[in-house]
């Protein structure tokens, strides 16, 4: 209930609604790439009571001095297949996204706990991204964009920022870490 959430890649809004539902935090802030999924996540929202604690916003986060104002954005006939990244070359049409600054968003969400989906663009946003403010991290790797190599990059960031996999729920792909220092204050709680 203290944890303020940064998901990033809300897909269909369903994994946020979930969080706010059921974990109950003081705020989620969800950030969606996909302008046609924008409606729809905000209707799930609705529907469900929860647009009190969580939001949602059509931009990609960017971290860095070289910020583009837009981004092209990959739209497939499914959203599963859409994403910034285009490595096989499939058909697509392309949107520009806006984007916002991930440095200025931590610091006007505050957040305790990080969320990412984005399909491949993990790997460039952990290697440059703050993540003291972060007690825990749930994020899907995809290594069919960047390979096992760097998959195996993302994991070593994690560790060096003092996370650790909670192995009873975590899969080769999807980890949940939690700081290591922050288990141990949670359960002397």
């Amino acid at each position: 209930p203290d944890d303020r959430v940064l998901e990033i890649g809300a897909g269909i809004g369903l994994v946020g609604a979930i969080i706010a539902n059921i974990a109950k935090p003081q705020k989620v802030a969800s950030f969606e790439a996909n302008p046609e999924l924008i409606p729809v996540i905000r209707q799930l929202y609705e529907m469900n009571g929860l647009q009190e604690r969580i939001s949602v916003r059509n931009a990609v986060l960017v971290s860095g001095p070289e910020r583009p104002a837009t981004m092209p954005f990959h739209l497939r006939s499914s959203y599963l297949g859409s994403s910034l990244l285009n490595p096989s070359e499939r058909p697509s049409r392309v949107v520009e996204v806006p984007t916002e600054d991930l440095a200025q968003v931590c610091e006007a969400v505050k957040p305790t706990v990080l969320v990412m989906d984005i399909e491949g663009g993990e790997l460039d946003l952990l290697q440059h991204m703050d993540l003291s403010p972060f007690r825990a991290v749930i994020l899907e790797f995809h290594p069919e964009v960047y390979g096992v190599p760097g998959m195996r990059a993302c994991k070593r960031v994690l560790r060096d920022a003092g996370f650790a996999k909670e192995d009873a729920v975590s899969t080769r792909t999807v980890w949940t870490c939690v700081r290591q220092g922050a288990a141990q204050d949670a359960q002397g709680s």
